[in-house]
């Protein structure tokens, strides 16, 4: 085969994959147009439970704002998050994009995980009361208030992931108190560490004082909510 009828045999390839690529992309577009995305709770129950098949999970997280993804030229709306389990003696984080109409994994990334403080940075920590407000209106949710201040909450800060993995249908989530003194207020939230439970905006328990707690109190509170 010549040179020239090669060249030519791959730029009509070329050619046919792009005009392939944007049919896709139309196609892709038209479907999703009038499609409801999934809820990041239903999405991480999908992913949970796919990992739940290979063994136990010590953390499962989502964060509540999509974002913008690309993957060989297709665009999608993704949700980040991550799932945290045992292997071997160690900690891995799979942190993972999931599309949000179909809860399908785009993308993932596995790394381990060398200490327990570094593990609990995987713990939603809200950026403002938008995304705060969203956990609130949705889910089975902790909310666990602390300061970097507080002796008591560093005392029990390394050992959420642990109560974490012992309540997987809750998502734990930080709330700094000072960066949200208003909520705090508003919730009466008297003493730190302290744990209230919000599901779908109706608080459903309270755990709420300005004592020191133990990993085994907080743990009794949430089995008996």
């Amino acid at each position: 085969m010549s040179k020239k009828k090669f060249s030519s045999l791959v730029k009509v390839g070329i050619g046919a994959s792009l005009v392939l690529g944007a049919t896709l992309g139309v196609v892709t577009t038209l479907i999703y147009k009038d499609k409801k995305h999934l809820s990041t709770k239903e999405i991480l129950e999908m992913i949970k439970r796919s990992f739940l098949k290979e063994g136990a999970i010590e953390v499962a997280y989502i964060e509540e704002k999509p974002e913008k993804f690309t993957r060989f030229a297709v665009k999608y709306k993704v949700y980040r998050g991550g799932i945290i389990r045992k292997e071997d003696e160690s900690y891995i984080v799979y942190e993972f994009l999931a599309d949000i109409y179909t809860g399908v994994i785009v993308s993932i990334d596995r790394k381990e995980v060398d200490n327990v403080e570094e593990r609990s940075k995987c713990v939603i920590k809200p950026k403002d009361y938008e995304e705060l407000e969203k956990y609130v209106k949705v889910g089975k949710n902790i909310f666990f208030f602390t300061a970097d201040w507080c002796g008591d909450c560093r005392f029990i800060k390394p050992k959420i992931s642990e109560i974490e993995s012992k309540h997987t249908e809750y998502i734990f989530i930080e709330v700094n108190r000072d960066q949200f003194l208003d909520l705090a207020i508003k919730w009466e939230i008297l003493g730190i560490p302290s744990f209230v439970v919000i599901e779908n905006g109706k608080e459903i328990g309270r755990y709420v004082d300005k004592f020191h707690k133990t990993k085994e109190q907080i743990d009794s509170f949430i089995e008996n909510l």
